[in-house]
């Protein structure tokens, strides 16, 4: 199985004077660009990689950010989640804001404290360059075990098996 890997490529200060950056006529800058590990290295994996990687000549020095890629059936497998339990409660018209209510049960949230001194939640951003494929595969356990806590009461067999199997 191939794995992904996230690349942030960026030319620092120091070397833009001497690398492409002298080339384009533009200072320092920063560029997302997905990657697939190979066995002699890193391969674009996308139209966009190709042109990061054109960027640069032979013995160009690159600073490398790296963070593991996120799955996308993964994803695919959470957002099902969401639209199935949506669609099982009648509390929330809109699915943006049960996704919300289900990952601040889970857990992730920050807590913001307004100047009466009450407390507010915000969910954390759930972003492909926020969570990596291990933290988001984390995320999904915690939501469908807070789902299954709060609201598992009312379901059917066939529903909890359905939940379970996401």
């Amino acid at each position: 199985m191939r794995k992904r890997w996230r690349a942030f490529l960026r030319i620092g200060a120091s070397l833009s004077r001497r690398t492409s950056s002298t080339r384009s006529g533009c200072g320092p800058y920063s560029v997302k660009a997905i990657f697939v590990k190979s066995h002699d290295g890193l391969r674009p994996a996308s139209d966009e990689a190709v042109r990061v990687l054109a960027r640069y000549r032979a013995g160009d020095e690159v600073l490398l950010e790296h963070k593991r890629g996120r799955s996308a059936g993964n994803h695919r497998r959470f957002f099902a989640f969401v639209a199935t339990t949506f669609d099982w409660q009648d509390t929330y018209d809109e699915i943006d804001i049960w996704r919300k209510v289900l990952e601040i049960a889970a857990g992730h949230f920050d807590a913001v404290i307004d100047k009466r001194g009450e407390t507010h939640y915000w969910p954390r951003s759930i972003a492909w360059d926020e969570l990596d494929e291990d933290e988001f595969r984390a995320l999904f356990s915690k939501v469908v075990n807070a789902y299954l806590a709060r609201y598992g009461a009312g379901l059917s067999e066939a529903q909890i098996n359905l939940v379970v199997g996401f």
